[in-house]
């Protein structure tokens, strides 16, 4: 798993607290939006030391942080399609909160980052899910929130496989026109499929190689981001 983002949002906080936006700036006038038709932003936290070094002694406030980036990006990028994405949930509260977030504009979650946190473990442990994750991940769900399962180790990875496959009412992300993602998708290098079964969409993607790979979709975001969960590896 990649995770498919650019820390942009923390790049954008960087920026407020120094109250210097020179990178931003510059960085938008390098950027050509011509074979771009949209990007995840992503805001990280990580464990508290190394919070510190990025931000010194602020407090830590995910809805504040969120807030104030999601904004500063509106203003100097406003015609791009973004999906907004936070990484590491170790400082957000619960899952009140996370709907507050979702009301802000999140779109995408990495649960944990490389370290553990009350919700699960990262690379660097070897637990998994805890239950506070798994009630977190399935307001997740119910909200229609990408779940990017990047810096997950292996226990966290196959809880949330088996907590998704236990999901009958998948939320939001079931909302689904074929046509538009069909076209968005075939724009790819992959061509693909579609099998629709009672409650959940199955794809079937053929790489350039040639190898059938099966697909299962769990979630639709409605910026037309994919949650898949991947039967084979590529």
């Amino acid at each position: 798993m990649i995770d498919m983002h650019y820390d942009m949002l923390s790049v954008i906080y960087q920026c407020y607290i120094r109250e210097n936006y020179s990178y931003i700036e510059k960085w938008i006038k390098h950027y050509n939006s011509d074979n771009v038709s949209g990007l995840i932003a992503n805001l990280y936290f990580m464990n508290e030391e190394e919070m510190k070094k990025e931000i010194g002694n602020r407090e830590i406030n995910v809805l504040e942080m969120f807030k104030v980036t999601t904004e500063i990006f509106k203003k100097y990028l406003p015609d791009t399609k973004v999906v907004f994405s936070i990484e590491g949930c170790d400082y957000s509260k619960d899952t009140n909160e996370l709907e507050e977030l979702y009301k802000l504009g999140l779109r995408s979650i990495l649960l944990v980052w490389n370290n553990p946190n009350k919700y699960g473990s990262g690379n660097r442990d070897d637990y998994g899910l805890t239950d506070l994750g798994k009630d977190f991940l399935i307001k997740a769900i119910d909200l229609g929130i990408i779940i990017d399962m990047s810096h997950m180790n292996r226990k966290t990875f196959s809880d949330t496989v088996e907590l998704l496959r236990e999901q009958k009412d998948l939320g939001k992300g079931l909302s689904f026109v074929k046509k538009e993602y069909t076209e968005n998708l075939n724009r790819s290098l992959f061509l693909f499929d579609f099998e629709y079964t009672s409650d959940k969409l199955h794809i079937l993607a053929v790489p350039a190689t040639g190898e059938e790979i099966y697909f299962e979709i769990y979630g639709v975001d409605q910026f037309g981001a994919l949650v898949l969960l991947i039967e084979r590896e590529l």
